[in-house]
């Protein structure tokens, strides 16, 4: 009787163990699952750097980016980059218009992304298809 109690205490450690993580799965899903798609290579439009970008951030931090942005078409590069000065500051001003909670997480750099890709294609009439983050550091 005395052996089997720690076989018997170790199936019910493991039913404990592997119920909690079931549990912790349906009451806490996870937050967002980004998805992307798969995209043809001949569907990529030209790419203009905008640069890094450091900012401090409402309410205290800084955030320091690098952004590339993909054009529509051949001739939006050219739009895009006699402008690049025009979108680093709106960039910034967008920055410094959101605190660290806005931004820290992956659906706050999601908005993040997509305010950035509407303003700019404010400012170039719709030239740009999609806004990239080459690095994205955040701090408090």
């Amino acid at each position: 009787m005395k052996k089997l109690l720690p076989i018997v205490l170790l199936i019910i450690g493991i039913g404990f163990g592997v119920g909690g993580m079931m549990m912790k799965e349906m009451l806490y899903p996870p937050e967002i699952e980004v998805k992307y798609s798969p995209r043809e290579p001949d569907e990529v439009g030209p790419m203009v750097e905008v640069g890094e970008i450091t900012a401090n951030l409402r309410g205290g931090g800084m955030i320091k980016t690098e952004i590339v942005m993909e054009g529509v078409n051949s001739k939006s590069a050219k739009t895009m980059e006699s402008r690049l000065v025009f979108v680093r500051d709106r960039v910034y001003q967008i920055f410094i218009s959101h605190g660290y909670e806005d931004i820290s997480s992956v659906a706050g750099q999601e908005d993040l992304r997509g305010e950035i890709l509407e303003h700019v294609n404010e400012m170039l009439g719709d030239q740009v298809k999609q806004v990239l983050f080459s690095s994205l550091i955040f701090t408090r």
